[in-house]
Formats: structure tokens, C-alpha cells, sequence
């Protein structure tokens, strides 16, 4: 049983309720209870015959007294000290529930446990024997319920708190689906224009590079170059970008890739690498020129999840191509495809992404460890 059992008597040593210690220690029912009207009654009075004032100290031995004949409360007891001074009655909750023990002839002994200062409701009194089972019953239940189950009043609080915090949930899952929507909406819309190279001092650029921009091979350049009037021949590295070859690039660029055919499609292939694959056309380019090395990768695409590398891009916007072409093959998917696939990749730069796989693994092994 927790200490909130038994009284607390602690500095009461060799006063009058230091004789019920054993019997408290023996189960011996009691409660502790406020004395009401003590504002109308002797307590802090001056004794006539001694010149005292009424001030009982802790420990006090009191006197309970029942009164059935008392117009307000029929079940009303009165407390005495030194059985010439009263100080008031027992709450009348209290005595509806001492009063029929008292009538039946249960004992009833009380004493000072709190003095007071003579304010109402100030002194308390302890009550032990027979007459406090019905309370002291109620007392030791509530006990029991604190300390084994929860209150009603906790299980709506707590009630309510949860009910808040899946509210608050919620709100959170639709307002991340809204911005992540209008986001969807925006890049849809965003114009993906290559940036061409910058022409060096002549005024002309190299093909290769214009290639490497668009992804695609040197035959390709020069076939584009051809349609707007300019050929260019076996040994020519370099093209001047007027207006009307700068718009056919482009023209060529925004038009749909599909199939292997084209080199410079940026659909990821069966294994997941954007990287467009080698043809016999771009294998060997039509001037004999050998190619140059593929650009370092700069960023991927990553598996949010596990933060596996799904492709491999030398550019930004290279990445951003690819990750559009996976996330909307065609128009009116959005929603589908945002829930299984776009909303779990992410670009990420290739520190960036070694960096996250470094603190996965490293989570991981921590939860195999304690598990």
C-alpha cells in the first residue's frame, strides 16, 4: 500500500494521537476532514477564567458530539476541544456518512491534525475508528483506481488530445498534397529548354558540344544544320548558331522522343538509366571524328525510400528531363504516377545522395544491432 494509506503524523510524537499509531499501523479505518464554522464559533477566543486564547495545537485530543435535534442537518456533529470549547461541526457530506455509525454505537476518536488559523474551513481533524469505515473504505478504493487505472476525466482528455492530433494530421497530409500538386502543376509548365553553349571567339561553336547539350549524336547536328541551309563538311568541328539553326535545335529538342531510334531519347531504359544508349548512328559520327567521353555525372535520381541510385545525369537539367519523362509518360496521369513514383524519387546532387546512402546504411545497422 503507497504511504498516501496512512496519515502523515510526522513531529506528533508524544502528543494525544500518538497512541493511535499502532492502531493505524494495524489497518484501523480513518480520514481527515475540515472543521466548518470555525469563524462562528470559540476558536481563537479568549478563555474568561484562564485569559487563553482558544488554540488547539496539533495532536489535540477533540471531542465529536452528535446533534439530531439541529434544525439545518439532522445527521449534524459537533466538535469540541477539551469538551468545554466548540469549534465547530463536521462538513455535512462527512457527517451524512459518521452520523448512522455514531447512532449505532460505533467509536469515533478524534484529534487536531491541522490547527488552523481560525479562517473558515482552516483546522483539519483525524478521525479514526470504527465510525470512519464507510469513508476511509471510499478513501482506500480511490487509492486503488488512481493507481491502477486511469480517470474518467484523464480518458476524454486524452481523448480529446488525439482527436486533436489526427486533426492536426490530417490538415498537415492535405496541405502537403496541395503544395505538392501545385508544384506538379508548375514544372509541367515550366519551359525545358536546352541552354546551347557559348560560342568562342569567332563566333562559332563546337558541334560536339551542341550535341552533348542535346544529347544526341554529331550526325544529328549536321543533319539539323543541313535543314536550315548550313552543310557542314567532314572536318568542320565547329558551326555558327544563327536565329533560324537555334530555332530548329530547339524545334528538334521539344519534339517527343520515342523508341530506340533516336539517341537522344530521354526516356529511362529497362534498367533504369536515362543514359542514352549507343546506335550505329551515334557510334561513329559522319565526319570520322571520334567522340569525346561521356561528362562526370553530377546528379541522380534517388529512391527516397532506400536511397538506391536510379540513373545517373551529367547536368541538372539533364536530371530534370528525365525525372519528367518518368513522372508524366503522358498527359492525365498525374495523379497516378505521383503517388507511385514521382512522390518517392528525388534529384539529388551525387554528394548529396552518397551522403544520405552513408546515414541509411548507418541507420540500419544501428535498428539490426538492437534488434
Amino acid at each position: 500500500m503507497s504511504d498516501d494509506a496512512y496519515p502523515d503524523l510526522s513531529g506528533l510524537d508524544g502528543t494525544d494521537v500518538a497512541v493511535e499509531i499502532p492502531a493505524l499501523l494495524a489497518a484501523e479505518p480513518w480520514f481527515a476532514t475540515e472543521v466548518a464554522g470555525l469563524q462562528f464559533y470559540e476558536y481563537g477566543r479568549v478563555d474568561e477564567l484562564t485569559g487563553e486564547r482558544v488554540l488547539p495545537l496539533p495532536g489535540d485530543r477533540l471531542h465529536l458530539v452528535r446533534e439530531p435535534a439541529n434544525p439545518h442537518d439532522p445527521n449534524a456533529v459537533q466538535v469540541w476541544w477539551r469538551n468545554s470549547r466548540m469549534l465547530g461541526h463536521m462538513p455535512r457530506f462527512t457527517a451524512e456518512r459518521v452520523a448512522p455509525l455514531m447512532d449505532a454505537g460505533a467509536a469515533a476518536r478524534a484529534y487536531v491534525h491541522t490547527p488552523g488559523d481560525g479562517e473558515a474551513w482552516s483546522l483539519r481533524a483525524l478521525v479514526v475508528g470504527p465510525a470512519a469505515e464507510t469513508i476511509h473504505g471510499r478513501y482506500i478504493q480511490h487509492i486503488a483506481d488512481a493507481a491502477m487505472c486511469r480517470s474518467d476525466a484523464e480518458c476524454e482528455r486524452d481523448r480529446l488530445l488525439y482527436d486533436r492530433a489526427e486533426r492536426n494530421r490530417l490538415t498537415l497530409r492535405q496541405h502537403r498534397r496541395r503544395r505538392l500538386r501545385d508544384a506538379v502543376e508548375v514544372l509541367r509548365h515550366v519551359p525545358c529548354e536546352p541552354v546551347l553553349p557559348e560560342p568562342n571567339a569567332q563566333g562559332r561553336t563546337d558541334v560536339d558540344d551542341i550535341a552533348d547539350v542535346l544529347r544526341c549524336s554529331r550526325s544529328t547536328v549536321v543533319r539539323i544544320a543541313a535543314s536550315v541551309g548550313i552543310a557542314l563538311g567532314r572536318w568542320d568541328y565547329a558551326v555558327e548558331v544563327t536565329p533560324e539553326l537555334r530555332a530548329a535545335l530547339l524545334e528538334w529538342d521539344r519534339k517527343p522522343k520515342r523508341g530506340g531510334s533516336c539517341p537522344s531519347s530521354r526516356a529511362p531504359s529497362a534498367s533504369g538509366n536515362s543514359t542514352p544508349s549507343r546506335t550505329r548512328e551515334g557510334s561513329m559520327p559522319a565526319t570520322g571524328k571520334p567522340r569525346r567521353p561521356a561528362p562526370p555525372a553530377t546528379h541522380v535520381i534517388v529512391d527516397r525510400r532506400t536511397w538506391r541510385v536510379v540513373s545517373r545525369h551529367p547536368s541538372l537539367a539533364a536530371a530534370r528531363d528525365a525525372w519528367r519523362a518518368r513522372a508524366f509518360p503522358e498527359p492525365g496521369l498525374i495523379k497516378t504516377t505521383l503517388g507511385s513514383w514521382a512522390a518517392h524519387h528525388l534529384i539529388r546532387t551525387v554528394a548529396a545522395a552518397e551522403s544520405a546512402a552513408r546515414r541509411s546504411a548507418v541507420e540500419a545497422a544501428k535498428r539490426t544491432r538492437t534488434a
